[in-house]
């Protein structure tokens, strides 16, 4: 079955992902996502563990999904910004009752403080298989949720996984042979 979304293999550092955005033009669109445990909690509630994801503000325009309530992230959010969080719907119903006045509260994620965005629709799980996630934290909050000011511009940091929706018109074929470009560009100027 064809499919417009081309996951590149696990292992990219942030800068990786910038350099294939820059330079892959067969992708529409571009993001790179982490998953993260996090302690999360909330006013009344106990801290439980769980997990989120670091997504690149153009995550929720790569899987084409609109918030169900409130919104989603900005494009500034890429590298900095407010501490901010999109839940899933799921975690929504089952730990916050659904309340309709989530939007705007503020939870904690180990123990720094986000507020709450957006909630996801029902319909989307999020992008990594297998795995079902609380929520959503831009990028540009990384520094917070994992208290290390520099994991954005660390190349020797591959825990990013990245993933971009081909162009009208684009082939598999043609973004294979971009990618491969700046792949092997990156290995000759970033040998580890």
């Amino acid at each position: 079955q064809k499919t417009d979304l081309i996951e590149l293999p696990i292992g990219h550092s942030f800068p990786d992902f910038r350099d294939y955005r820059d330079g892959v033009s067969a992708f529409e669109d571009i993001t790179a996502f982490m998953p993260n445990p996090v302690h999360l909690g909330a006013r009344g509630l106990t801290p439980e563990r769980t997990w989120v994801e670091l997504v690149t503000p153009s995550y929720f325009e790569v899987a084409k999904v609109g918030a169900q309530m409130g919104s989603f992230f900005e494009p500034n959010q890429e590298t900095a910004g407010p501490p901010a969080f999109v839940l899933s719907h799921g975690y929504w119903q089952r730990r916050f009752g659904g309340d309709p006045q989530i939007v705007g509260q503020v939870l904690t994620l180990n123990g720094e403080s986000f507020t709450v965005v957006g909630v996801a629709p029902e319909s989307f799980k999020g992008l990594s298989w297998g795995m079902a996630v609380s929520g959503w934290v831009p990028s540009g909050a990384t520094a917070v949720l994992l208290g290390d000011a520099t994991f954005l511009d660390n190349r020797e940091a591959p825990a990013w996984r990245i993933m971009g929706r081909l162009q009208d018109g684009e082939t598999l074929k043609s973004v294979r042979a971009q990618v491969e470009v700046v792949a092997e560009r990156l290995v000759a100027e970033y040998p580890f």
